[in-house]
């Protein structure tokens, strides 16, 4: 029997658009993405709390030492953002405003393509 792996979750419902929201090497000083870094305990809750939303159809998380990134199916754009921003904060237990402004997202093909250069190593705070 199939089963998804640890860092995937699915809601019952169609795909609408993929959007990414995240910190990373380039975005944040290497003490904030520290703080917002989540543990592997928190992987799963994450992902869990992030379907709640009605906007998010499925999640993935790039969480490494360099990057945390939540990666989504979703309805709409802003309320996905709204919701990422507050589940960080929630988790990490500092204000959004501490971090608001390091916080990057993406939609569509901008969102596939970061993702994809995620995975093949070119986003990298060391290429390769």
């Amino acid at each position: 029997m199939f089963t998804d792996p640890p860092l995937v979750r699915r809601a019952a419902a169609p795909l609408a658009g993929i959007a990414l929201c995240g910190i990373n090497h380039r975005s944040a000083e290497i003490d904030l993405r520290e703080q917002l870094a989540l543990g592997e305990s928190l992987a799963g809750e994450t992902l869990d709390r992030l379907l709640t939303s009605p906007t998010v159809r499925e999640a993935v998380l790039i969480n490494t030492c360099n990057r945390v990134e939540l990666v989504s199916a979703i309805e709409d754009f802003d309320t996905f953002k709204d919701d990422v921003t507050r589940l960080f904060s929630e988790l990490s237990g500092i204000s959004r405003a501490s971090f608001q402004r390091q916080l990057y997202t993406l939609e569509g093909p901008q969102a596939v393509s970061h993702v994809f250069r995620v995975a093949s190593g070119l986003d990298s705070l060391v290429v390769g």
